[in-house]
């Protein structure tokens, strides 16, 4: 016999699911490309079926999902998926999960576009901390940059963007790749922030708007693929 607390419970799990399934129906039916971002935290890109897990995202108008659970959408349903600054903060097994989910629900040939941090830029870091780049970052970081103070040499630093803001795994170009292509994804190209091929992925980066654009372009890789 269930209790009054979990009657309710279940009752508010119930109707946010059939929430959910309205608000994608209502999309899909009024949508004729289909673009999905991952992670939107507050940028709510205009037209885009924008999801988050966090609550005052979803408060703010996005959809609730996990990425790393099984998504809400039919097979081949998608035509390009965006996600910024999300995949770090998955453990592995999330990030698979989310790779698989987005090549099942990409249509054939639509593209995911994935900006996130590149470990390229912390090895730069340590071994060249006194370029003017670098030595700008170390010391907008050390100094608060991203909320937490630290002491202004490059190890700090670094040890700082491994494990703060809930980062799970730090990735390279070669990995990032190498992780597509184990689950379906071809054709696969780095990018520059803000162009791509594919209409719909032009100007959506938009973590920049946190911290001086030079240190965003420094920090982040941008890797397009297709289903």
């Amino acid at each position: 016999m269930l209790s009054t607390i979990q009657r309710v419970i279940l009752k508010k799990i119930y109707r946010t699911a059939c929430w959910r399934k309205r608000l994608i129906r209502r999309y899909f039916a009024e949508h004729d490309i289909i673009n999905l971002q991952i992670g939107c935290g507050p940028h709510l890109l205009p037209g885009w079926l924008n999801t988050d897990i966090a609550y005052k995202s979803c408060k703010a108008g996005a959809l609730y999902l996990d990425a790393g659970k099984p998504f809400p959408f039919p097979d081949n349903s998608i035509d390009t998926i965006f996600s910024e600054h999300l995949f770090e903060h998955l453990k592995h097994e999330q990030a698979v999960n989310m790779l698989k989910e987005c090549h099942r629900v990409l249509k054939p040939s639509g593209t995911i576009r994935i900006a996130t941090p590149d470990f390229q830029f912390l090895t730069d870091l340590y071994l060249h901390p006194d370029t003017p780049i670098n030595k700008g970052y170390i010391e907008w970081s050390a100094g608060g940059g991203g909320c937490i103070k630290v002491t202004p040499t490059a190890l700090y630093v670094i040890n700082k963007f491994h494990t703060s803001w809930g980062h799970q795994i730090i990735y390279d170009q070669e990995t990032l790749s190498a992780l597509l292509k184990e689950n379906g994804f071809q054709n696969i190209r780095s990018c520059e922030i803000g162009k791509s091929e594919v209409p719909a992925l032009n100007n959506v980066e938009s973590h920049f708007k946190h911290m001086p654009y030079e240190f965003y372009e420094l920090e982040t890789m941008i890797l397009e693929a297709d289903k």
